[in-house]
């Protein structure tokens, strides 16, 4: 989590609530209340100052919401692929069945950030990256 990103969101209303708002038109929202949440955050007046669970909530449902088919050199489409050819040498069948279904997305397959660290911590156990190789997720 980048707390000096989450206080100069917390310093601007305007983009607080720009950011509700791309989550409530993007963002999946399993959660029971979240969507009551990020709606009254798109409303935002700055009048009373964001909580640090709030800021956390909505830095989290951010990163949950933004998708990338691409990070560094690595496009996910090819990435899921090599990594499930190789799924069985994981011995892990909750990653298998993950993999299953990234795998299922298709050839435009867009990550959130936590699925491409869990991505690139599963092609370094399979030997895939190097595990001393540095992917800069900006």
């Amino acid at each position: 989590m980048n707390y000096r990103e989450m206080t100069a969101l917390a310093r601007d209303p305007a983009r607080v609530r720009a950011v509700a708002e791309f989550i409530l038109a993007n963002g999946r929202l399993g959660v029971s209340g979240t969507r009551e949440f990020l709606a009254h955050l798109a409303r935002y007046d700055g009048s009373k100052p964001l909580t640090t669970r709030q800021l956390e909530t909505l830095y989290s449902l951010r990163e949950r919401a933004s998708r990338r088919s691409r990070v560094g050199r690595y496009r996910a489409a090819t990435l899921i692929r090599t990594v499930w050819e190789h799924r069985l040498d994981l011995l892990d069948d909750a990653a298998e069945l993950w993999l299953d279904q990234l795998l299922a997305r298709g050839p435009d397959a867009a990550l959130s950030r936590n699925e491409w660290r869990r991505l690139f911590a599963l092609c370094r156990r399979l030997d895939i990256l190097n595990p001393d190789e540095w992917v800069a997720f900006a």
